[in-house]
């Protein structure tokens, strides 16, 4: 996109994060704990990510939210020794390390490769939220889903900045009006997401545990902890004054 190759593109924001750490910041692992906390880590992210983007000689059109990650798997993760047996496809760095220091055995794996590896047994899990898991009908191999609210990350839809820049005044405001109303509805039915995904997900045989033992919710915390800080010492002082603005509630 950045040569212009394509006008427009939707990207997972946490994909994004080898080129610019910044784009990891939604989904670091236990920060926001609803949807309306990630929101407002977008509303306060936004100038951030509109500079990172420019620099890619990309603008920032809207956000897509995914609902709360949690863990697709054969049977229940709620407990250390569960998660640490795991061989989990995660969507970035972050959950990588994460479930590393909690024992799993972690990788980044894209959704081209991933049937194949669920197929073969190298992987027998999946963090994803019940939107990706379900859009894919993950049920087929992992009847399990474990509500761990992980993190509420965020797609990008950006446009070229030259092919931008060549529309006129009235385009241009035409579709930055289409792409507010856009973000707003996106964002409104994220809560229905939910109940739908959790719906169809139960039509098609799963188990969803939505509590998790107090042992393994402590280890989440200490390990996110850790890698949160790992992030504030790569992404630099525009990025670590956002999450310390949203901490400050």
């Amino acid at each position: 996109m950045a040569e212009g190759k394509l006008a427009m593109a939707d990207s997972f924001a946490g994909a994004l994060g080898d080129e610019n750490p910044f784009f990891l910041i939604s989904s670091l692992p236990f920060v926001a704990a609803n949807a309306n906390e990630a929101r407002r880590l977008y509303d306060l992210a936004r100038p951030r990510y509109e500079a990172v983007l420019k620099g890619f000689n990309q603008k920032l059109l809207y956000s897509t939210p995914w609902p709360a990650s949690g863990v697709w798997a054969k049977s229940a993760a709620d407990t250390p020794e569960a998660v640490a047996k795991l061989k989990i496809r995660t969507y970035d760095k972050t959950g990588t390390d994460l479930m590393t220091a909690l024992g799993a055995t972690a990788s980044v794996v894209s959704y081209s490769d991933l049937t194949a590896k669920l197929e073969s047994g190298e992987i027998d899990a999946v963090l994803s939220s019940g939107d990706g898991g379900a859009g894919r009908k993950f049920w087929e191999y992992l009847p399990h889903f474990t509500e761990i609210n992980y993190a509420m990350p965020l797609s990008l839809t950006t446009v070229n900045l030259d092919i931008w820049n060549a529309l006129d005044a009235a385009t241009q405001k035409a579709v930055l009006e289409a792409a507010a109303e856009t973000e707003s509805r996106q964002w409104q039915a994220l809560e229905g997401r939910l109940g739908k995904n959790y719906e169809r997900m139960r039509e098609n045989g799963m188990t969803i545990t939505r509590e998790i033992s107090p042992a393994l919710e402590a280890k989440f915390k200490t390990a996110a902890r850790v890698a949160i800080a790992e992030w504030e010492a790569k992404v630099g002082d525009e990025g670590r004054e956002v999450l310390e603005r949203f901490r400050k509630r």
